[in-house]
């Protein structure tokens, strides 16, 4: 997939998708049409979309600190930590 998006195999012969979201302030659920739109959006195709387990919306935005220094405090770490909902790692 094009654009930053992720598709690979998931349990039970199933299928995997994560798409970037362009609103990441949408709170609303998503539906299987606004998948189907989506995946037009990047790949030009819905693959035959169909049947899907769950959907849902997540950003790692919400992991944001609201500041990075504070007096002689510094906030660090590293951003790999940030993965796929259902990677499967914890």
């Amino acid at each position: 997939m094009r654009g930053g998006s992720g598709i690979g195999p998931a349990e039970g012969g199933r299928v995997g998708i994560t798409l970037i979201e362009p609103d990441v302030n949408r709170t609303d659920e998503p539906t299987l049409e606004d998948l189907r739109a989506a995946l037009i959006r990047v790949d030009g195709t819905d693959h035959g979309v169909h049947s899907p387990r769950f959907i849902s919306r997540f950003t790692d935005m919400t992991r944001q600190a609201v500041a990075y220094r504070s007096g002689r405090v510094l906030v660090a770490g590293d951003a790999h930590t940030c993965i796929l909902q259902w990677a499967g790692r914890a």
